[in-house]
């Protein structure tokens, strides 16, 4: 049900122009570049053979020898970023002090036969988690799955990143190991726990429809949800055991759905549901088909949002879900319509460029917004133009399959830049002469940092983020970069502007890029502005200016 994900690489979403990460960009044309380096264990300093070296763009990994030595030849000019992977150590990835950083990344650069030596990985022993699992008479569960799970941040919503899953023996033990350092949760799934999540049945005997659906996981110490798990803080090679706990099948509520007219009287449609609480992180949302009135479908306790469309229209409702049996009505409702033209900054965008524009729907401060069943797309037209209808609910504009080298700089509406930024919508609305700019003029930042006393540093953080305060909630505007082997920064993917730049040792994963965490940075920031595909070279002091 929920879906691992690395930090680094969600963060990467093309179609809409967000903080993407360093790019490997491999010239196939001088493949005679190396690099090498060496891994011992963080603790001790010692060699690890036998660990498996894998690098971006490469298919093959390498693995170590008995001193530790690692060595990728024939390699083409471009950025790699390296990660390490040895039984009883967790993964670890050049550079990334902590799951949520980005790399240290690794240029080769276009001279042929370069060679990048030094590199050393040092990875940190796998903590490790472990305990009983038994259901509600105390008696052991075998082939349970158990999880360890930490909540990351995507664009600047949570979600869940699994670090380990396994299945508890014929005594309900399990145990999960190869964790790093940090504060996870810990849940369990009953084997064969897959209900019909989904069970339509039709009053007057229309039809029936199932479809399965997970049942909720319970989490350490036995709660039904993630707001109510005990988190579990290990540090590099700590066994944390007798994390014991019951699991059991709890009952799934009726909830009959019901959409009317504006009359009041029921018809049929369609409709999506999805948890909006914390513990749907990383759920699929669910269909369904309505016909007639009273569409029961059994749903698992917690917070859920329903986007209902038919002949009369569209509608929207929340609703909570406990253990007993709920009923919701949806009335449905003449959509919005939102129009308008994509204008392009720099070249002429490909002949082969299939752009749409999305609605996506944010129903949830969690977890980021589906693409299945609930959002809204147009192609854009030869000449430009888009359209959108029948839209109800709160919704983010954004673009689809923006070509390479092409990010979003603006939507503009009635004065307002409404990149990033929700938009209400609540049936009946014309939003027209939305204005989407695209632009191939990407400019480039790059540069050094130093510390106090003015001496270069390898290892640090460069957060980049626009000036203008009315800009500060446009996530996909900002960057968070580190530098590569050289203790070199390059951010080649921003857009013409006026932004602020700091260099830190630390960066909260959790906050970034939230506006409430860019304003505490903006004093101490240094300001760059960057013409229509300007190159700039700066030097910046760890921890900006006193």
């Amino acid at each position: 049900m929920l879906r691992s994900l690395l930090a680094c690489a969600l963060s990467a979403f093309a179609l809409t122009g967000v903080p993407q990460a360093p790019r490997d960009n491999p010239d196939s044309k001088a493949a005679t570049s190396a690099i090498r380096g060496r891994v011992v264990a963080a603790n001790t300093g010692e060699p690890l053979r036998k660990a498996r070296v894998a690098l971006s763009s490469v298919p093959e990994p390498v693995f170590t020898d008995n001193e530790g030595l690692f060595a990728f030849t024939n390699l083409p000019a471009g950025r790699y970023t390296l990660t390490v992977r040895k039984t009883g150590y967790a993964a670890t990835t050049f550079g990334t002090g902590r799951p949520g950083s980005p790399p240290i990344s690794i240029d080769v650069d276009t001279a042929g036969g370069s060679v990048v030596d030094g590199i050393e990985v040092r990875m940190p022993k796998g903590a490790a988690i472990s305990g009983h699992i038994v259901d509600q008479f105390g008696d052991p569960v075998e082939a349970a799955s158990v999880s360890a799970r930490r909540t990351v941040r995507v664009a600047g919503r949570m979600d869940i990143a699994t670090q380990a899953t396994t299945l508890t023996d014929d005594l309900g033990e399990y145990r999960l190991g190869g964790l790093p350092a940090g504060s996870f949760v810990v849940s369990a799934l009953l084997p064969n726990s897959v209900v019909q999540g989904m069970s339509v049945s039709i009053v007057g005997g229309v039809s029936t429809m199932t479809a399965n659906g997970p049942r909720a996981p319970t989490y350490y110490p036995g709660a039904p949800g993630l707001s109510r798990a005990q988190p579990i803080a290990v540090r590099a090679g700590d066994e944390a055991s007798s994390i014991d706990f019951s699991v059991s099948a709890a009952r799934l509520a009726n909830v009959s759905i019901t959409l009317v007219d504006a009359t009041g009287n029921p018809v049929g449609g369609a409709a999506t549901v999805a948890r909006t609480d914390e513990a749907g992180l990383g759920a699929e949302p669910r269909s369904i088909a309505i016909r007639g009135s009273n569409t029961a479908v059994t749903l698992e306790p917690g917070e859920w949002i329903l986007y209902a469309n038919g002949t009369q229209g569209v509608g929207v409702a929340r609703f909570s879900v406990g253990s007993d049996d709920a009923s919701v009505t949806v009335p449905l409702v003449k959509g919005a319509r939102v129009s308008g033209r994509v204008v392009v900054e720099g070249d002429r965008l490909p002949l082969s460029a299939a752009i749409l524009i999305e609605a996506a729907p944010i129903y949830s401060a969690f977890g980021a917004p589906p693409t299945f069943g609930m959002t809204a797309a147009a192609p854009v037209k030869a000449d430009g133009s888009f359209e959108m209808n029948d839209l109800v609910g709160t919704r983010q504009l954004r673009v689809r399959f923006a070509p390479p080298g092409w990010l979003v700089k603006a939507i503009l509406f009635d004065g307002r830049n409404l990149l990033d930024s929700p938009i209400e919508l609540k049936g009946g609305e014309d939003l027209t002469n939305v204005q989407v700019v695209l632009t191939s003029r990407l400019s480039t930042l790059k540069g050094a940092v130093t510390d106090a006393a003015k001496a270069p540093m390898r290892d640090f953080s460069v957060l980049i983020f626009p000036a203008d305060e009315e800009l500060q909630h446009a996530r996909s505007l900002a960057r968070w970069v580190r530098p590569n082997q050289n203790g070199e920064f390059l951010a080649d993917d921003l857009v013409p502007g006026s932004y602020l730049a700091i260099a830190v040792q630390d960066v909260d994963e959790s906050r970034w890029p939230d506006a409430g965490y860019l304003t505490e940075l903006r004093a101490r920031a240094t300001p760059v502005t960057l013409g229509a595909s300007e190159k700039k070279t700066i030097t910046l002091e760890i921890g900006g200016a006193p």
